[in-house]
C-alpha cells in the first residue's frame, strides 16, 4: 500500500539540485507543454497552478514540487505519489493525467475541478444542508475506498482537498495531497 505522508527525515545527503523557487512560475510563463495560469494553492510539498496544456488546449491543474529538493527523498516520493494517484480511476477522485519532470522540476498534471473546494464553499455560503453533508460524505468514502483498492492511502483528507462538481452535485477528492 502506498502511503502519502509528509517527509520526516531531513538528514539525507544533498542531491545537488537547486530548490524550486515558486516565483519562477508566473502567470503566462511557458513551462514545458503548459502555459501557467493563476496559482490555485500550496501546501507542505507542492504548489498547484491552473495551466493550459498547449498540445491539446485543455485546462488542467498542475502540481509542482516546491520543497528544497536537496532534502529528503522529496523528488522520488513526489513522482511516486503522482504515479500511484494515476492508478485511481473513480468518479469521486480527481483524474491524474501524467507525472513528469519539466525543466528538472517534478510535476503532476491532473483534472481541474473549477467549481472549487468544500472549504471554499462553506466559507462563502455557510454550513451545508444536512442532506448534502451526508451525500458528500458517502461520495468521499466511495472515492477513498477506490484509492484503497489500488493501494493508495490518502493521509490528508480535509475540505481543502475535496472539490465540488456543482453541475453534478458530486464531490471529488485529490488522491494527491498538497
Amino acid at each position: 500500500m502506498t502511503t502519502v505522508k509528509p517527509p520526516t527525515d531531513v538528514s539525507e545527503p544533498a542531491l545537488g539540485i537547486a530548490p524550486f523557487d515558486p516565483a519562477q512560475l508566473t502567470e503566462g510563463r511557458s513551462f514545458g507543454d503548459y502555459v501557467i495560469g493563476r496559482r490555485l494553492g500550496s501546501g507542505g510539498m507542492g504548489s498547484v497552478y491552473e495551466a493550459r496544456q498547449v498540445s491539446d488546449g485543455r485546462v488542467v491543474a498542475l502540481k509542482v514540487l516546491n520543497v528544497d529538493l536537496n532534502k529528503f527523498d522529496a523528488r522520488d516520493r513526489f513522482l511516486r505519489e503522482g504515479r500511484s494517484a494515476a492508478a485511481v480511476n473513480h468518479p469521486n477522485t480527481v483524474c491524474v493525467y501524467r507525472t513528469e519532470e519539466i525543466e528538472g522540476l517534478p510535476t503532476i498534471c491532473m483534472e481541474l475541478v473549477a467549481a472549487g473546494t468544500l472549504e471554499e464553499r462553506v466559507k462563502s455560503s455557510g454550513a451545508l444542508p444536512f442532506a448534502d453533508v451526508v451525500e458528500f460524505g458517502i461520495q468521499m468514502i466511495e472515492g477513498l475506498a477506490a484509492a484503497h483498492d489500488v493501494g493508495v492511502l490518502h493521509r490528508d483528507v480535509k475540505p481543502a482537498n475535496c472539490f465540488v462538481r456543482l453541475c453534478e452535485k458530486t464531490v471529488v477528492f485529490a488522491a494527491t495531497s498538497l
